[in-house]
């Protein structure tokens, strides 16, 4: 142990000694240990009220206070600051954090949301970071830097860029990390807390380890400094004993099987645990997501809404797991999360409107007439679902439901077998069906989308070959020629959220067309994107995101967990799920084990990132963004809706 609480008797003195006002164990604890410097704890009330002389607080070379009450700002009394002064006229150091800048003037925190800290200034505190590296303090509350004549070493602003800012600062940049001379000594003042960037979840890892350990050797005596420089040198940074898993492991099919049962165990008691599910047995469905912003003490909160697209995926999802598992109680609950769906007004049950068989993106409320927000990906799922369960129930209600859906869906297909990413429901009833599908939809939002458009392609798929029903094979085929032509021409560079993920979004539906129609176009097509995400596939298994198109939309927009192409970021909502399904389903098309090999290496991947926490919210889930150089969960995290740390 290096710590020691201090009373009010002495001791003799090293020759230089550190105390460290704290409430709880932190980051600088850890920090200093690992260091092996000795150092004193202190409550922030003997600054004020213990009944020591001030020659007694300047027996020590360096004070670092940490916050006190956080997100309550630490505030000084009078006799405290007069303690500190006559510290600092000693030529001695300082780190404060989260505090009043040695005043008693009261100071009003704020929240940070779509800002991240960067680094505005090479300096001995910067010298492990690169020029703008960025450092996330998630939704934290901080203070202002606002010492006369500072250096300022950290702004804070809305930027773009995953490790380092990209272009301008997109606000106006707060100093919340600086570096300043008062009375005499030296103050290093972070108008956030750092002290406890672990517990926070602060992210990159890396970056807050840097900046925390150049903190400490700062503070210490110049003439003592090189022998804790040396040794900080040879620490490791937290993380390093898990690089190792950037190579792909060398399972046998034995040990595969069985890491694959105990991450789907993993996963159903992650729903069951987390809090998205307001009913272990799934009888009052599943909430959309946890969603991605973290909270100033590190927790994530429950979006408690429900949409059908995710309930159908979790409903299937568990159903067979049961059946994999043996389990009845999980066949059981994916049976309820459908019952959930069809008890309540998702889908547009009034056979006298236009939008009936349809499903609203909520459940509509009982002003609410119509089905609305029709999103045709997200219809696709719930008619999906249906469908494979009447397949293996038995249960006439599910064939029934999902072909009123897929006939819904065929009614507004548009010329050329494709479709408006998003029907509204008051017109869709005002206009009618039919003129819907008289429109050309090729170049309009999600027409010719992958993201938005192949899932229902696929749908059309799979319909024609439950029933034999020739209308469905005949859009599809024209739907998915036309989308390949479009989709697939250089030119083309509309994609949501990445190239990668609108290529995986893309799998499926080519799968299926080359399954049921056997044409050389599909199949060539579907090698074109396998050949392109396969070539995106990094030793670990990861598929490595590549071409973010709204990559300066940061906070404004949705958009993708990454900024520039190479950066380690695999993104886990969009890109991995679906690719390993695709991949996997052209495998059975095609029977080309080249398929079966990427998604192996994929679904090896997604095992060995599920996330392994004493947070139930997460532990046994998958974020969306993950960096596979660091091996943690992180990405860019400015996706209005979805960020890096969302679980939908």
């Amino acid at each position: 142990m290096f710590a020691k609480t201090v009373g009010v008797q002495r001791r003799c003195a090293p020759k230089w000694r550190i105390a460290l006002f704290r409430n709880e164990r932190n980051d600088f604890d850890r920090i200093l240990e690992g260091l092996g410097i000795d150092y004193d704890l202190l409550s922030h009330n003997s600054l004020a009220d213990w009944a020591f002389e001030e020659w007694e607080l300047w027996d020590y070379d360096v004070l670092i206070i940490c916050s006190d009450h956080f997100p309550q700002p630490t505030c000084f009394k009078e006799r405290a600051l007069e303690r500190i002064a006559s510290f600092l006229k000693q030529g001695k150091s300082l780190y404060l954090e989260y505090a009043s800048p040695l005043t008693q003037e009261e100071v009003c925190p704020k929240g940070i949301d779509f800002q991240r800290l960067f680094v505005k200034k090479h300096h001995y505190l910067t010298l492990d970071l690169k020029p703008g590296a960025i450092l996330d303090a998630h939704r934290t509350f901080y203070l202002p830097a606002a010492f006369p004549d500072q250096e300022e070493i950290l702004s804070l602003g809305r930027i773009c860029g995953t490790f380092q800012k990209v272009g301008d600062v997109l606000d106006e940049p707060v100093p919340v990390l600086s570096v300043a001379s008062r009375y005499g000594g030296r103050i290093i003042y972070s108008g956030v807390e750092m002290s406890r960037f672990t517990a926070k979840r602060y992210r990159p890892t890396a970056h807050w380890e840097h900046l925390l350990r150049r903190i400490v050797l700062f503070l210490i005596p110049k003439k003592m400094r090189a022998n804790y420089e040396e040794k900080a040198s040879s620490i490791p940074m937290p993380g390093k004993e898990t690089l190792g898993q950037k190579k792909a492991p060398e399972w046998s099919e034995q040990e595969r099987r069985e890491k694959y049962r105990i991450a789907l165990q993993r996963n159903l008691r992650w729903y069951r645990s987390s809090g998205v599910m307001p009913d272990p047995m799934g009888t009052k469905g599943v909430y959309e997501q946890v969603h991605s912003d973290i909270d100033c003490f590190g927790r994530q909160k429950v979006v408690e809404w429900h949409r059908p697209d995710c309930n159908s995926q979790s409903a299937l999802a568990f159903y067979l797991a049961g059946r994999a598992l043996n389990r009845n109680e999980d066949q059981q609950t994916g049976l309820n999360i459908v019952n959930f769906l069809l008890s309540h007004r998702f889908q547009d049950m009034d056979p006298d409107h236009q939008t009936y068989g349809f499903w609203s993106w909520w459940e509509m409320k009982s002003m609410q007439k119509y089905a609305e927000a029709i999103y045709g990906d997200d219809n696709s799922w719930p008619a999906f679902t249906l469908l494979k369960l009447y397949q293996m129930t038995g249960r006439k209600e599910y064939l029934e439901r999902g072909l009123l859906t897929t006939e819904a869906l065929l009614a507004t297909q548009g010329i050329g077998g494709l479709r408006h990413a998003r029907l509204n429901g008051v017109e869709v009833n005002q206009e009618g069906k039919e003129w819907y599908a008289r429109q050309n939809w090729e170049d309009a939002w999600g027409g010719s989308s992958p993201h938005y458009g192949a899932n229902v392609v696929a749908l059309y798929f799979y319909v024609y070959g439950l029933t034999g029903d020739e209308r469905y094979l005949a859009v599809a085929e024209e739907g998915l020629s036309n989308m390949i032509r479009r989709y697939l021409d250089e030119s083309y560079t509309e994609w949501v959220t990445s190239h990668t993920a609108e290529h995986a979004r893309f799998l499926l539906a080519l799968a299926s067309g080359f399954h049921y129609s056997q044409r050389t176009e599909f199949r060539d097509a579907l090698e074109k994107v396998c050949d392109f995400l396969m070539a995106h596939q990094v030793e670990c298994g990861a598929i490595q995101e590549w071409d973010n198109p709204n990559r300066d939309t940061y906070g404004t927009a949705e958009t993708g967990v990454f900024c520039e192409n190479g950066e380690p970021i695999s993104d886990q909502l969009y890109c991995t799920s679906f690719a390993a399904l695709g991949l996997w389903t052209a495998y059975k098309a095609t029977g080309d084990e080249i398929y079966l090999d990427a998604f192996r290496r994929l679904a090896d991947y997604l095992v060995r990132i599920q996330v392994q926490s004493d947070y139930p919210r997460t532990d046994g889930g998958w974020m969306r963004g993950f960096d596979f150089e660091h091996w943690e969960y992180y990405g860019a995290s400015g996706d209005i809706g979805w960020g890096a740390y969302a679980m939908e």
